[in-house]
């Protein structure tokens, strides 16, 4: 594998790892209601259903991202203070996403991967190979 197929796989194992998160945990608490999506977050500004994904680009009746990393494994803070088990488990994921240089805001894995391969010489082959190894 080259090191960008290695930095891939790495990706999709942590990608993998948050939608395990979000499943097991829900700590965004999303619900669908007549079409109207609202979250943890958002539910304690009056009445008015809202989702913290609302204004982001990729928006239109849900995600339409492809895979966006950073925001599987972002909590605001009433998910973090309900959820501290899920927000402990996304916050190690996170730091992952921050080290291999895949953050990109409201972004994709197109975005995430574009960010990560500016920092892609900071890493030799056999140590990527070696964080695949251990990322479970």
């Amino acid at each position: 594998m080259t090191k960008t197929q290695l930095l891939e796989a790495i990706f999709e194992k942590l990608y993998a790892r948050a939608e395990s998160v979000l499943r097991q945990f829900n700590p965004c608490e999303h619900k669908v209601d007549k079409a109207v999506h609202s979250c943890i977050g958002k539910a304690d500004q009056g009445n008015i259903p809202q989702c913290c994904c609302l204004g982001c680009p990729s928006w239109d009746k849900g995600c339409k991202a492809e895979k966006p990393l950073t925001c599987k494994a972002w909590l605001c803070g009433a998910a973090k203070t309900k959820h501290p088990d899920a927000s402990n488990k996304l916050s190690e994921i996170y730091g992952h996403i921050v080290f291999y240089g895949f953050w990109a805001f409201r972004g994709d894995k197109t975005k995430s991967m574009a960010n990560a391969q500016k920092t892609l010489n900071r890493f030799t082959h056999a140590q990527l190979r070696k964080e695949l190894a251990n990322l479970k």
